[in-house]
C-alpha cells in the first residue's frame, strides 16, 4: 500500500491496485459508466460521436471504460 494523489481530483488516498483514483473519483466514474451502459442499452444504434456529445463532459479527457 502507498499513498498517492488522486489523477482526478488531487486528492491523497491509500492505492492498493486499479486506476489511481480515489474512492469517491471511482465511484463517480462508475455512476458515469452506467449512465452511458444503460443510455447505450437504450439506443443502440448510436454511434461514438453522438454518445460523446451527450455523456462527455470534457471532450479531452475520456471516460474510463
Amino acid at each position: 500500500m502507498e499513498i498517492v494523489s488522486c489523477k482526478e481530483c488531487g486528492k491523497l488516498f491509500n492505492f492498493i491496485r486499479g486506476q489511481r483514483v480515489c474512492p469517491a473519483c471511482s465511484r463517480k466514474l462508475e455512476d458515469k459508466f452506467m449512465e452511458v451502459k444503460k443510455y447505450v442499452r437504450e439506443h443502440p444504434n448510436v454511434d461514438v460521436k453522438e454518445l460523446s456529445l451527450i455523456h462527455i463532459s470534457e471532450p479531452t479527457r475520456p471516460l474510463y471504460i
